[in-house]
């Protein structure tokens, strides 16, 4: 067979999660929102969304307000 040069394709899916239910249950439970309180709330969700794999690797990158 012939050797083709022909690279490989990547191929991205972008979720936004947004930080209202953080926000209403840091407001429920007393405490002080933070980036760092909010990624580890979605946290889970990223996983599910996202599953932790060798083959499919994901990046977080939060937006700049």
């Amino acid at each position: 067979m012939n050797n083709f040069n022909i690279a490989e394709i990547s191929v991205t899916h972008t979720y936004y999660y947004q930080p209202d239910e953080y926000l209403e249950y840091c407001q429920e439970n007393d405490i002080e929102p933070t980036q760092e309180g909010f990624f580890n709330f979605v946290l889970p969700e990223i996983n599910e969304d996202f599953p932790i794999s060798d083959t499919h690797t994901y990046k977080i990158t939060p937006n700049e307000s």
